[in-house]
This record gives C-alpha cells, sequence and structure tokens, in this order.
C-alpha cells in the first residue's frame, strides 16, 4: 500500500487527513481524533521482507517516548494496532523542521541558535536522567514551532540505558554527520554522545555546514580522528559559543559537557558574557532616561531593607492531572513531579513574611555566615571512654548544608519540596538591573538591559528568549498595518519586532493589554533557574532552566 491510499481513512479514532513527511519506515500524516483534537499520526510501513525487528523498534520508540513529559519533548499521546497497521499519536507541531529551517536560510543568528540549543540540552538532560540515550540527535529530529519553541522528536533509536539487549558493543546507530567518535565506533554510549551530537548541530546553525563532509567512511573516520575547523575561521562567531561548540565536539567524552545540564547553564551564562547583536546607544538610552529615578530609588530601598532585616518569601504550587487515552498496547507513564511541571498554571506568590527557622532552607544573616537551620545537637549519652581515647575533632554535623552562595536579602526563598528541587542554591550574587516589562493578553515580556535579552512568558507556562536586535532609526517601532482593538497595545520597539516576526508567538500571545514600562529589577541566578523581583517586592518571576516559569502580578 502506498501512503497516499490512506487518506481519508480511519486508523483506530483517527481520520487521517493529509500527509505531512515519511521517512524510511514510517509515514507522518495530520489526523483528527473522532473527539475533534488534531494530531501527528505515525503510521508504520515496514518495507516487503521486513522481520519483526522494526515493529519492535517502531513500538520501543512509542514506549520510550511516552514515559518522557518535557516542554521540549514532542509528547506521544497513544499507540496501538488497527487493521495490520502499525500507529503513534503525537502531539501536533504547527512549524517546520530544523533541518528545513537551515535549507532555506543556511545559518542562524547566534541568539536564535543558542535558543535552540539551550531547549535541546535541557531536553536531553531530562531525558538522560530518566535513562534515555536519543542517539540520533540531527536537525531533521528537531522540530521549531511557530511561536518559537524547539521540541525534540524521533527516538526510534533510542537506548535504554536498563535494555542490556541495546548495550552491545559492535553495533553502530545513528546518522554519520551527527556521530559521536564512540558512537561511530560502534562503542558502549551514554547521555555525552548526544551532547556531541548537538554540538554538531549547533555548529551547523552558527557555520551552516557540518564539521566533516564527505562519503559516510570519510565523515565517520573524521569524527573518531579529526579535529573540526573552528567555527571563527568560516563566519563570525562570539568567542564564548565557539568555546561551548569546541567543547561539546571534543572527542573524549570526559572533555566534554558531562550533562545537559551543564551545556545549558553553559548557554545561559553565554549572554552575560557577550551579547550577539547589541543594540545601539540610542536604543539603550531611549529605555534608560526614565530608569534612573528608579535606580536612585532602588538604592534607598536596599539600604532599608538591610537595617530592617525584611524578607521576602517565594512559594511554588503544583497540581494537575495526566492527559487521558484510549486503551493502546502502550500507556503513559506517570510523570515525574520533580521535573515536570504541572498541566494546570502554576501559581506564585510573593508575600513578605520573617525568615524560616526551622527548615532545610538556608536563611540569612547580615553577616557572610550563614546561620544553621537548626540548633546545635546536644550531645548523646554514651559509655565511658577510656582516658586516652581522644574527644571527637569535631561536633555532628547539622541536619541541612547552607548553599555556599547566600539567597540575597531582598531574594530569601521559601520553598516546597519540589520548588527547592527545582531551583537549588544561588549561583551568584543577585544583581540590579534596569529592565522593562508589557503585559499581553495571554503572556508577558521582559527585557533586561545588562544583556540586552528579551524573554517571552507564554500561556502555557513556558518561556523562551532572544537577543533584543531593534535599532532605532533602522528597524521600525512598530506595523501600521496591524491595529489593535481598543483598549489594546501594538508593542513597539524591540518588543514589537519580535512580536511582528513570530506570527505564530502573536497569536499566542496576543495584543499587550498596556504600554512597555520601565523597572528596576533584583535578578539572582540558581542552580535550577533565575529568580527576578521587582526592587519594591511587589512582584516577580522565576524562570526555571527546565522551559518553565513561574510568577507573580508585575
Amino acid at each position: 500500500m502506498i501512503a497516499e491510499e490512506l487518506l481519508g481513512q480511519r486508523i483506530g479514532p483517527y481520520i487521517i487527513e493529509a500527509i505531512l513527511g515519511s521517512g524510511g519506515m514510517a509515514v507522518v500524516y495530520r489526523a483528527r481524533h473522532s473527539q475533534g483534537e488534531a494530531v501527528a499520526l505515525k503510521v508504520l510501513f515496514p518495507p516487503p521482507g521486513a522481520g519483526k525487528e522494526m515493529q519492535a523498534r517502531f513500538e520501543r520508540e512509542a514506549r520510550t517516548a511516552m514515559r518522557l513529559r518535557h516542554p521540549a519533548i514532542v509528547h506521544v499521546l497513544e499507540a496501538g494496532h488497527d487493521g495490520g497497521r502499525t500507529f503513534m499519536a503525537m502531539a501536533l507541531i504547527e512549524g517546520e523542521s530544523l533541518a528545513d529551517r537551515l535549507a532555506r536560510a543556511g545559518s542562524l543568528d547566534e541568539a536564535t541558535a543558542t535558543d535552540i540549543a539551550w531547549q535541546m540540552a535541557d531536553a536531553l538532560d531530562y531525558a538522560h536522567r530518566q535513562g534515555v540515550v536519543h542517539r540520533d540527535i540531527k536537525p531533521s529530529n528537531i522540530l521549531l514551532a511557530a511561536d518559537g519553541r524547539a521540541l525534540l522528536t524521533d527516538f526510534g533509536v533510542a537506548l535504554a540505558l536498563d535494555d542490556l539487549a541495546l548495550t552491545r558493543t559492535g553495533h553502530t546507530v545513528g546518522t554519520p554527520a551527527y556521530m559521536a567518535p564512540e558512537q561511530a565506533n560502534g562503542q558502549a554510549v551514554d547521555g555525552r554522545a548526544d551532547l556531541y551530537s548537538l554540538g554538531v548541530v549547533l555548529y551547523q546553525m552558527v557555520t551552516g555546514r557540518t564539521p566533516f563532509r564527505g562519503n559516510t567512511p570519510q565523515v565517520l573516520h573524521a569524527h573518531v580522528y579529526d579535529l573540526p575547523p573552528a567555527p571563527s575561521t568560516m563566519v563570525r562567531v562570539s568567542p564564548g559559543l565557539e568555546a561551548i561548540i569546541l567543547r561539546a565536539l571534543a572527542k573524549d567524552p570526559a572533555q566534554r559537557f558531562l550533562s545537559g545540564a551543564a551545556m545549558a547553564q553553559a548557554l545561559t551564562r553565554l549572554s552575560d558574557q557577550t551579547t550577539p547583536m547589541p543594540a545601539s546607544s540610542k536604543t539603550k538610552q531611549s529605555r534608560l532616561r526614565w530608569l534612573w529615578p528608579a535606580l536612585i530609588v532602588l538604592v534607598l530601598v536596599l539600604l532599608g531593607v538591610f537595617i530592617s532585616l525584611s524578607f521576602t518569601s517565594v512559594t511554588l504550587t503544583n497540581s494537575g492531572t495526566p492527559r487521558a487515552t484510549s486503551t493502546p498496547w502502550a500507556t503513559p507513564l506517570p510523570t515525574f513531579t520533580a521535573t515536570v511541571p504541572p498541566t494546570a498554571s502554576p501559581t506564585l506568590t510573593l508575600s513578605p513574611t520573617a525568615p524560616p527557622t526551622a527548615t532545610a532552607t538556608p536563611t540569612l544573616s547580615p553577616s557572610s555566615t550563614p546561620v544553621p537551620a537548626t540548633a546545635t545537637p546536644t550531645d548523646v549519652p554514651v559509655a565511658n571512654p577510656p582516658t586516652d581515647t581522644p574527644p571527637p575533632a569535631t561536633s555532628p554535623p547539622p541536619t541541612a548544608t547552607p548553599c555556599p552562595v547566600p539567597i540575597t536579602t531582598t531574594l530569601t526563598i521559601a520553598l516546597d519540596n519540589s520548588g527547592s528541587a527545582a531551583l537549588g542554591c544561588p549561583r551568584t550574587e543577585a544583581i540590579i538591573v534596569a529592565a522593562a516589562q508589557q503585559p499581553f493578553e495571554n503572556g508577558l515580556m521582559l527585557w533586561r538591559e545588562d544583556v540586552n535579552v528579551i524573554y517571552g512568558l507564554r500561556p502555557d507556562q513556558t518561556w523562551f528568549f532572544t537577543g533584543d536586535t531593534w535599532r532605532e532609526g533602522v528597524d521600525p517601532s512598530e506595523d501600521p498595518a496591524l491595529a489593535p482593538p481598543a483598549g489594546l497595545y501594538q508593542p513597539v520597539r524591540g518588543f514589537g519586532k519580535v512580536w511582528r516576526e513570530r506570527p505564530g508567538l502573536r497569536e499566542t500571545l496576543g495584543w499587550a493589554t498596556a504600554e512597555e514600562q520601565g523597572f528596576t529589577a533584583v535578578i539572582q541566578e540558581f542552580a535550577g533557574g533565575t529568580v527576578w523581583q521587582e526592587s519594591e517586592g511587589e512582584g516577580g518571576v522565576i524562570l526555571l532552566n527546565n522551559g518553565y516559569y513561574q510568577v507573580s502580578e508585575f
């Protein structure tokens, strides 16, 4: 049967509407559930004479993907058999693949490439912690949604670390142009092989080509033995991004990033080292001319804070239920509450409280010495030791270990267990940053002056960032053809450029509900994300490294 013959036919509860794409063993259709939901339906088309291994691989892909719940991984809804056909229903992503984007554009600007790589690194970190190695990271397996999200798909050759049948050596799996050296040699692989492949993808996004070219044997040999040409020899690239790329492409896995989280953090820090597309002085001055009074007020506020030792509490709450599916041969596994945000919108509240003293969360004191979370334990009576036995050199350790970097006074965090696991300890001291924000019908945009980066907060509780590339006198401030309804606003300048150039994002966020406003932010980076707080303590947002955010009203 050819792929077109299934158009208009029913498979399981789905009516097939159109062909979205095809590969060596499957066709992906746009289909619609009997209840009206549009999905991407992947149907297996094994070639004549194919054995059971192909079917087993397809079913393994479904089982693997169904237990992964992450905002940057395409969610598999259900899988099953119908009339001799094996199918898998996935969330439908409106957009294109990264391969299609690169074929059209050649290469991407540094801010966009960094954003995509960050999302993929975070998704891989999550998958690896669930015991799954993808083994086929490449542009065609990265989907770019119209609203700016990047999503990883196709776990068809994924390796489950607890599946002994798949960990044998001497078996090469993957796409040669993106293979890690150990993968090309048929050796055992772990998550660092995926990070090497992501390094190749990042290299290609920046330079427009993969590091090694030639026929398959030549490319595999080069991955094992040859050094890749430095990206800076071909294109203009910041030293920080080039260092990340070359580290990801290290031949020795021990010299690469040891986890997706480490690579994601390096990409996050990159914006603090270099600004991909710096704005003109006029652009910054136009925003800053009304921010200086706020900075003066902030200094006075902080002095008052240190005198009064007032604190702010941030509380994270989680709730949500998994999506119900029909009865398939593979069903979703429970989600992991410590790493997967809920489907319902979480809430965040900011309210003045006294610092906690009886929990494992460290509190702050004016001095640099952390305050123990509990009182020093008293001695427990024991039998008298011999007279020549020296007393213990140290007292018993406290029940809580303070963070090495103190939580700044105005950002004292009192989190529940899942929130603490998500944020962790601070990585840096808090800084004072000139910022701007603009609310939308379905979200929010933020801007940081120090790194000239725009952040977008979507209604599904996910966020993205991109460089502010708007130029005063060069780029239009707004589009006269776009007329907002009464009482709403068209965003202008940097916010407006991002909003106008991403139609999917424009549809997602809607119109602005107020004009852009400047404010002074106190920002502190944690191991698991970044906390923003208004200097007056009236609002704030937590941008978690897993791609989700929690916010109180600004």
